[in-house]
């Protein structure tokens, strides 16, 4: 449990850290949530938006990368291949609106070659 959560946060991470990383995309699924009409789909868009950007500015970070740095880098490669293909489809299928989507899509791209640089992997 402790490693999975250090590939999420870093390694040795503050508490303090981890909670003002987590503070932005709690108030960007809230957002969602007030903003758009509340069904199956807008609550999967925050959920999906939560992970996305909790996870770009994680991967933004040293100490992430640290974590990983003890990874199989086909583990790696499989992080990337799912966050390219199975994620952007998500993004599009839980569409609650078009500009919105198109800030989900580049976060996640951004995410992406975060986490591809900082590991190493380009």
């Amino acid at each position: 449990m402790k490693k999975a959560l250090s590939l999420l946060v870093g390694e040795n991470q503050n508490i303090r850290f981890v909670i003002m990383i987590l503070i932005p995309p709690v108030f960007f699924s809230l957002f969602i949530l007030l903003t758009y009409t509340i069904n199956l789909s807008t609550i999967l868009s925050a959920i999906l938006a939560f992970d996305i950007f909790a996870g770009l500015l994680s991967n933004l970070q040293e100490k992430t990368h640290l974590a990983w740095g003890g990874i199989s880098k086909s583990k790696h490669i499989a992080f990337v291949v799912a966050h390219l293909t199975v994620y952007p489809l998500l993004v599009v299928l839980f569409n609650v609106s078009i500009p919105l989507m198109i800030l989900m899509l580049v976060m996640l791209l951004t995410k992406t070659v975060a986490f591809a640089i900082g590991n190493k992997l380009l």
